[in-house]
């Protein structure tokens, strides 16, 4: 809670005490760093105690989302992936709601930890999914259709999606490239291309134990 510079009335007691403000890091009273817990403010009836608490800004990423042409992608979703390694295994973990790019397909992240980074587009504002891959028969179509007296068929069209593409411009999340971001450093340049890949269907069947459907 902020109580500002009046004074503010306690019973006797053990208190634990806070603050955070967006773009810092949140710090308990008596703690060394961001993330760790704090000692208790213990008052006695009577007592007065002026306490200050300095937060760390956060960390910062920024960078640019272009489609493949290389042109400025507005109103997408990048998401920023806390990577946590315990053992052999590696976990992500989303840190924060969508960072959406501007007009000029700038996005920026603040308020970050220290640690390790993925930064991946999840979603573009304008673009539906699936969406319709054009083709060049598609192209060719086009181009004869007014020129026939009826209207051919159409070539079959290929649905196509948008794939999560990680830093730096890869839909494989092994080879992605990790952001080390240290207290309060602020990092551009993560910049990011979204991919448009044909889409693949996967049917079957489930099953019971005893080869009966499920209810």
């Amino acid at each position: 809670r902020r109580f500002g510079r009046a004074p503010t009335s306690f019973r006797a007691g053990r208190y634990g005490l806070g603050a955070s403000k967006e773009g810092f890091l949140s710090m308990d009273y008596g703690a060394k760093r961001a993330n760790q817990i704090g000692i208790p403010l213990v008052l006695a009836d009577g007592q007065r105690e002026d306490v200050n608490i300095a937060l760390p800004r956060g960390a910062v990423i920024s960078g640019l989302v272009t489609d493949a042409q290389g042109q400025p992608v507005p109103d997408a979703g990048v998401d920023i992936l806390r990577r946590t390694i315990v053992g052999s295994d590696v976990s992500l973990s989303r840190v924060l709601g969508f960072a959406l790019t501007d007009d000029r397909g700038v996005y920026r992240a603040y308020g970050l930890q220290p640690g390790s980074y993925l930064v991946s587009i999840s979603r573009v504002g304008s673009l539906t999914n699936p969406a319709v891959q054009t083709s060049p028969a598609d192209y060719q179509w086009a181009l004869r259709a007014p020129q026939t007296g009826g209207v051919p068929e159409p070539p079959a069209s290929r649905a196509a999606i948008l794939a999560p593409s990680y830093f730096p411009s890869t839909t494989d999340v092994t080879l992605a490239r990790p952001v080390e971001l240290a207290e309060g450093q602020e990092v551009d340049g993560v910049n990011l291309t979204i991919q448009i890949v044909p889409a693949v269907r996967v049917s079957g069947n489930v099953s019971r134990s005893d080869g009966q459907p499920p209810p």
